[in-house]
This record gives C-alpha cells, structure tokens and sequence, in this order.
C-alpha cells in the first residue's frame, strides 16, 4: 500500500473514530440519567399504604393499581385518576396507560364503581388491576387543564374531590412506560446506539493503531 494513501487511511478511521464518540457522547447527553434510572429498576409502591407524595416526585415506579376513579378521555393513551394514601389524606393524582392497558384499567374502574355503589355490604373484589411503571412527574398546563375539566364535570371543586378537604387533586401524572419523559423502548434502542457507536469508536482507534 503506498504510504499516502496509507495516511488516508488512517486518517478516515480516526475521523469515523471521533465521529462515533460523538454519537456516543450525545445519546448520552440527551437519555443516559433516564437510561441508568431504567437500568436500576423502579421502587414498588402500594398507592393505598401510606407514601410521602412529594418523596415519589421524580421516581420511577411500579405500582399494582385495583383502585381508579375515573377517566378524563376516550382516547389512547387515556388518562385517569388514581387515589395515593398519605399519612394524613387520600390525595387523587392522573395516571396515563397505553391503548394495551386500556381494558383492563376499564376493568378496575368498573370495579371501583361497583365498590363506591355498594349499599347492602355485598361488594366482593372481582380481582381487577392494572399494574403501571414510570416516573412521577408534574402535569404539564395542558393536562392539568383537562383534568380539572373532567372533575368540574363530575361536580368536583377546582382543588377538593372528595367529601372533605383531606381528599384533594394534585396534578402529578404516573405514566406507564415513561421515565422522566423518554418512552423506555426508545432508551433501550438509545443504549444499544449508544453503547455500539462506542465500541465502534475503540474499535477503529485499536485498528489505526495498529497501522
């Protein structure tokens, strides 16, 4: 091989080199802290045992709901409302599920109707859940606006749900397949990239090395 064209060479496999850790390094940037928070797995939560509400913000979790009150939308994904228990209140808060999700959440607010209804004592679980994971992060306006539409329409106060001031509307959404935004299919396709640019870089800096 001619010497130049030999520096070429070389030269054109640092250059890709370089350009692979970038590629790396951005996909990094933008979904590595929600890549290491998938990795590390969700903390499981009981909405019905006591949380700290405020704690949860930002976490991802995982949560087996047989509780929902409601829904604001007839669409996929659909947005309902979940009750959270805190040491002194229930508070209500959205959840969002996918089109997949959807019968069986039907299922649990169906359930949940039956529960409320019940006059004569006869109500018995029928064994409907939905189980959710994602992380727990504030309404966007939009959302927030939509969501208090739906508990005007319901008869619900702005601020107040239930039948006393301890059960009130925060606007948090747990949306289930969501960490901090990303969708967790497209961070682990951004963790493959991200980890294969990488190899592809030290592999081509081992290559010209070696020249």
């Amino acid at each position: 091989m001619p010497h130049s064209h030999k520096k070429k060479t070389l030269a054109v496999k640092r250059c890709l080199a370089v350009g692979l850790l970038a590629i790396a390094a951005a996909i990094g940037v933008l979904f590595g802290p929600s890549a290491l928070v998938l990795a590390q797995g969700p903390t499981r939560i009981d909405p019905l045992a006591d949380n700290d509400v405020g704690a949860l913000q930002g976490k991802y979790l995982e949560a087996d709901l047989d509780t929902l009150v409601g829904c604001y939308a007839e669409t996929a994904p659909r947005g309902y409302i979940m009750p959270v228990n805190t040491p002194g209140a229930t508070i209500y808060i959205g959840v969002e599920l996918p089109k997949s999700k959807l019968a069986d959440a039907d299922a649990v607010v169906a359930d949940t109707q039956r529960m409320v209804n019940d006059a004569d004592g006869s109500y018995r679980w029928d064994g409907s859940r939905v189980t959710v994971r994602g992380t727990l992060q504030p309404m966007d306006a939009e959302t927030e606006a939509q969501f208090r539409a739906y508990l005007r329409e319901a008869g619900f106060g702005d601020d107040e749900i239930g039948p006393d001031d301890t059960c009130t509307f925060r606007p948090l959404m747990l949306t289930d397949g969501k960490i901090n935004g990303h969708r967790t299919a497209l961070l682990i396709f951004a963790s493959a990239a991200a980890l294969l640019a990488l190899c592809g870089a030290v592999g081509m800096t081992l290559a010209a090395q070696k020249k």
